[in-house]
């Protein structure tokens, strides 16, 4: 009887020490986590407010000759896929 209280009491203070050594490592690892999500928000809103500084400044004359550019660069593309899409569901539609 008196080595199974033995074992039980050794038992127990060794569980205390390991679960204290867990929750420590939680917290610790939670901090860690915590503190990368808020650096990870704080490089976004920053990343935001700079491309909002731009939005607000007038383009050049070279950008917006860019821009255009491949503003039709993207609808002929688009036209394109879609003549394809139509292609291809009338040759589905065929077989």
């Amino acid at each position: 009887m008196k080595t199974m209280e033995a074992a039980r009491k050794s038992y127990n203070e060794q569980f205390k020490k390991i679960n204290a050594a867990y929750m420590i490592s939680i917290e610790e690892n939670s901090k860690i986590i915590v503190d990368y999500a808020n650096n990870k928000i704080k490089l976004y809103f920053k990343d935001l407010q700079d491309q909002a500084r731009k939005l607000s400044s007038k383009i050049s004359n070279e950008d917006e000759r860019q821009f255009k550019e491949a503003f039709s660069k993207i609808e002929k593309l688009r036209t394109s896929i879609t003549k394809l899409n139509e292609e291809i569901n009338g040759w589905y539609a065929s077989v």
